[in-house]
């Protein structure tokens, strides 16, 4: 056929296989995750891989499956800015797109491609965004890519062409399901690639949600890891990949929200061309273990970021933070804001690094993680980095940790406010002060109050910093 015609189902077997024993080589060069490795320096590698994790398959009934896409869209994990245009994908396998915008492609494999972006879309998925570094500024993502590579099935692409502005929200959910009988570990494997065209505007929500993998197919909202009675470990080995044009711009919101007995590891990469602006607000609060590896990288002059996250960390959960901004080009701005709110026994981890290289003159870059411990034996580690050569620039960067402001406590308390209300509001500021500019109707802000609620100690008093574990490095 020709250039522009759709590849048939064998080339894109053929490419898929490719792409897996690709994987699978890399893999295997790379070698294990070891506790010395400075990228797994903080995560506990033995609770984030217990025992060997079996592939997911595609077993779901049909009707299981329309059970669960019916309960998302009752549960109000569908985004209503998103009812019109969103795709589902369970464990890692495609299931629906709905699209009522003909302006932006939703795919969700490479037999829906045109033969003369194959070439694009293949160097994007087999992209590992750190291969380069030396190890000790490694993390790991390199490791992560391959995995999902030797794993890879269905692919979902979301693709803005030239000059195309989108007013409604694009929503992109993966589905974990969390089996309900004795049955050996298994893991997915979801792999997501957006393209903004030049010109072009895109709102995308991008969600991961688990659900019982039994005749109900009910919602799972993780409060914390130790309350919930499944003891089938799940794995989610995630990987987006970010593809933007010139004067483009990408409001992108992430939104974590796995049971308590899953794993999740992503790898966010993202490309900034001039003139752009991409805006990212992400929220982790469910996992046993999340990870979270954002590489975004500058390119040309007056490419702009915004990276605002927020971590919930409640009992037994360990949340985490890797983030990379490469300054790769002078005048250009990026600004970071992270908020990590612990509970008891809960752990958030930060680490931030923003590069500006010599020839990055006239960058403009801020970096501020902020932190509140709920626990005497909550704990933060806070590792805010910039690596800086050039020398007309302006740059900051900085970590706390505090309880709750008594000022402010007492200002509310003095207007009838009790302690405990008092405590409710100040950390619902703390937090969606961050949200703001993200996609989040009123039950996905619901949601986030649950879990601060369940987060908040049952006394009156929030406990003292004083033997509270934090970490600066």
């Amino acid at each position: 056929g020709t250039s522009n015609s759709i590849i048939s189902n064998d080339i894109f077997q053929n490419q898929i296989f490719t792409i897996q024993n690709t994987g699978k080589e890399l893999l295997q060069e790379a070698g294990i995750p070891r506790l010395k490795d400075e990228a797994w320096r903080h995560t506990n590698i033995r609770k984030l891989f217990p025992q060997p994790f079996l592939k997911r398959e595609n077993l779901l009934s049909s009707a299981s499956k329309e059970l669960i896409v019916e309960n998302l869209i009752q549960s109000h994990l569908i985004d209503s800015s998103c009812k019109s245009s969103y795709i589902v994908f369970i464990d890692g396998h495609y299931y629906r797109t709905v699209s009522e915008n003909s302006d932006v492609k939703i795919l969700h494999n490479y037999s829906q491609l045109s033969e003369s972006d194959i070439d694009l879309w293949t160097e994007q998925i087999t992209y590992s965004p750190d291969v380069k570094e030396l190890p000790r500024d490694s993390f790991a993502s390199n490791l992560l890519t391959y995995l999902n590579m030797a794993n890879i099935e269905d692919i979902a692409i979301v693709d803005v062409p030239t000059d195309t502005i989108l007013h409604d929200a694009v929503q992109v959910l993966f589905v974990n399901t969390v089996p309900t009988t004795a049955t050996a570990p298994t893991a997915s494997y979801p792999k997501l690639l957006i393209r903004v065209g030049d010109n072009s505007q895109l709102k995308l929500k991008q969600s991961f949600v688990s659900v019982v993998a039994g005749e109900s197919c009910s919602i799972i909202e993780q409060v914390d890891a130790e309350a919930e009675n499944s003891v089938i470990d799940n794995l989610v080995v995630s990987n987006t990949r970010i593809l933007m044009g010139k004067n483009a711009k990408l409001d992108h919101t992430y939104t974590q929200e796995l049971s308590g007995a899953t794993r999740h590891l992503e790898v966010l990469s993202a490309s900034i061309m001039g003139n752009s602006s991409y805006d990212a607000v992400v929220v982790q609060s469910g996992g046993l273990i999340g990870r979270l590896n954002a590489h975004i990288d500058l390119k040309e002059p007056n490419a702009n970021c915004s990276l605002n996250a927020v971590t919930l960390a409640g009992k037994g959960q360990s949340l985490d933070m890797h983030s990379s901004i490469v300054h790769d080009t002078p005048s250009a701005k990026s600004e970071q804001n992270q908020r990590n709110v612990v509970g008891e026994r809960g752990e958030a981890i930060f680490k931030g690094r923003i590069r500006i290289p010599k020839h990055a003159q006239l960058t403009d870059s801020a970096q501020l993680c902020r932190s509140i411990m709920l626990g005497d034996r909550a704990r933060v580690i806070a590792m805010p980095t910039l690596e800086i050569t050039a020398d007309n620039i302006v740059c900051s960067h900085g970590a706390s940790v505090a309880d709750l402001d008594e000022n402010s406590m007492f200002y509310l308390s003095a207007r009838g406010v009790n302690r405990k209300e008092a405590r409710k509001l100040l950390l619902r500021g703390f937090v969606f002060d961050m949200l703001l500019e993200g996609i989040m109707d009123k039950a996905s802000s619901e949601r986030i109050v649950r879990k601060l609620e369940a987060l908040s100690p049952s006394e009156e008093k929030v406990p003292a910093l004083s033997g509270q574990n934090f970490m600066s490095i």
